[in-house]
């Protein structure tokens, strides 16, 4: 497997986990800045993806989920005041997995969902672990 590739499955797992991670915050009103932060990563995440696919043979739905993903952040950090809608988390969030499951291959969505969901959990614990050192951290 060439690194490109390993790159391409290890960012496809980031960009589902990250929004996985986003989500409660982006539905808040105001959006949670660190919410934001990390939907603004993942645009930057499809973006390199979607520059490290031009040019290359690939599977062309990759493309286009990609720039669906593009057009939901963007709206997302057009309004950052206004909180994502049910609706386009729930598409963020099928469209990350698809895109997730098209490059792990042997993987299912299911399995990535357990996947995510698991290291979304361990994060927060993490995160709430620090929090109870640190209250002032600010995450």
């Amino acid at each position: 497997m060439w690194l490109s590739e390993r790159k391409a499955q290890s960012d496809s797992f980031q960009i589902a986990f990250l929004m996985e991670y986003a989500r409660p915050g982006l539905i808040t009103h105001p959006p949670d800045r660190i919410a934001l932060l990390h939907a603004h990563r993942v645009t930057t995440l499809v973006e390199d993806f979607l520059k490290r696919m031009a040019g290359r043979d690939h599977d062309p739905r990759l493309e286009t989920i990609g720039k669906e993903l593009l057009t939901l952040l963007g709206r997302i950090r057009k309004d950052p005041e206004t909180p994502a809608t049910a609706a386009e988390l729930v598409q963020i969030k099928a469209l990350s997995l698809t895109l997730a499951e098209a490059l792990n291959p042997g993987k299912t969505v299911d399995t990535l969902t357990h996947e995510i969901a698991e290291a979304t959990t361990e994060y927060r614990a993490r995160m709430e672990c620090l929090r109870a050192v640190s209250p002032n951290s600010g995450h």
